[in-house]
């Protein structure tokens, strides 16, 4: 399942962003979805408010995909379940495409950047019951950007808190494995806001 939505993602991305000049990130870096039953939500933009996020990103969109369940040709039904990708894009040039693992628990531990333990609703600063969604990280490129997590950490997982309405973000990036399992680290924080469409 997971090779065939990274090749699905890999024709996505053929159809990704370059960087242009102004304070957004381009109106022509829509993805094109490879499946025409795929459906592409408008992008969503968010405006980076704080220096961390600035210096790493910039302005950041979000592409959306939703891709049907396969379907049986003999039969017509359904086989598996539907999959949404997730495209993030920044000024700086990153293009970070993902699919959704669903919700993550704001207890799971993590290691900060220093390597102690630490929860995801504490590292965040969200409240313990806020709701976190996990993206599974299946392409970081360009390869001449630098990743998220720095120059040789390669971004496996996005941590995700929206504030009800989608009006400010937090992205956290997490390095080696996923959110309260062993190995699993902590990168920078990104704060955003804005979550229109357009």
């Amino acid at each position: 399942m997971r090779t065939l939505i990274a090749a699905a993602c890999t024709m996505l991305l053929a159809g990704a962003c370059t960087v242009a000049d102004s304070g957004d990130p381009p109106e022509a870096a829509t993805p094109v979805a490879a499946n025409a039953s795929a459906l592409t939500r408008d992008a969503r933009r968010w405006d980076a408010v704080t220096d961390s996020s600035r210096a790493v990103t910039g302005p950041l969109a979000l592409y959306e995909t939703d891709y049907p369940p396969a379907t049986d040709p003999r039969t017509k039904a359904a086989i598996g379940a539907s999959v949404t990708t997730s495209v993030f894009t920044s000024l700086q040039g990153h293009v970070v495409t993902t699919v959704a693992s669903g919700a993550v628990d704001g207890g799971a531990i993590i290691l900060d950047e220093a390597r102690r333990n630490t929860n995801l609703s504490a590292y965040l600063s969200v409240p313990r019951d806020a709701v976190l969604s996990l993206y599974t990280v299946l392409d970081e490129g360009p390869a001449d950007t630098p990743k998220l997590c720095g120059e040789t950490r390669p971004t496996a997982y996005l941590v995700v808190w929206r504030l009800e309405g989608g009006a400010d973000m937090k992205l956290l990036p997490v390095t080696g494995a996923a959110p309260g399992t062993s190995g699993s680290t902590a990168c920078a924080v990104f704060d955003y806001r804005g979550g229109g469409a357009g």
